[in-house]
């Protein structure tokens, strides 16, 4: 299957959340960004050191979003479909962090988004575990990923 296929059955489930386990987050990027361009969507990377652009335009970061709560913020409110991408994720995150995740991941709006959580050993709440997408890449095969929905039913995809 190819990458481009994959990342569409990724982006395609139910799910809005995943967690992309990988010591190497730039392959991720690259790989989401060529997917972008393919399918013409909006894809945006967010740090804790330079905030949230979009990619294509890393000059024009997005105002107020340097923070976790001010990223969560603008994914929450935006009213178009984007890929969100954010590296470095925190392991340990404020309760506020966590119910605005949450809120993201559960509405019920026609303007949805897909949010992944890049970094090594990401975690999030128990309660947000159902509507989340585990995608595990080796560090020795950076193509090669297993990804493991929270429900018993388990998906073998590779990057």
């Amino acid at each position: 299957m190819k990458q481009t296929e994959q990342i569409d059955n990724i982006i395609n489930t139910h799910l809005r959340l995943a967690m992309i386990e990988s010591p190497r987050t730039d392959i991720i990027i690259d790989l989401f960004a060529q997917y972008g361009d393919l399918r013409g969507k909006a894809v945006y990377v967010w740090n804790n050191q330079s905030g949230l652009h979009r990619i294509g335009f890393e000059e024009l970061p997005i105002q107020d979003t340097k923070s976790l709560m001010g990223v969560l913020k603008f994914i929450r409110t935006s009213l178009h479909y984007g890929i969100y991408l954010l590296e470095q994720f925190p392991s340990k995150r404020s309760h506020k962090a966590n119910a605005e995740l949450k809120r993201i991941v559960t509405a019920n709006d026609a303007f949805h988004c897909f949010v992944a959580l890049l970094g090594e050993n990401i975690n999030v709440e128990k309660n947000l575990l159902p509507h989340t997408l585990k995608i595990v890449c080796d560090a020795s095969h950076q193509k090669a990923a297993t990804a493991i929905a929270a429900n018993p039913i388990q998906q073998q995809n590779s990057f």
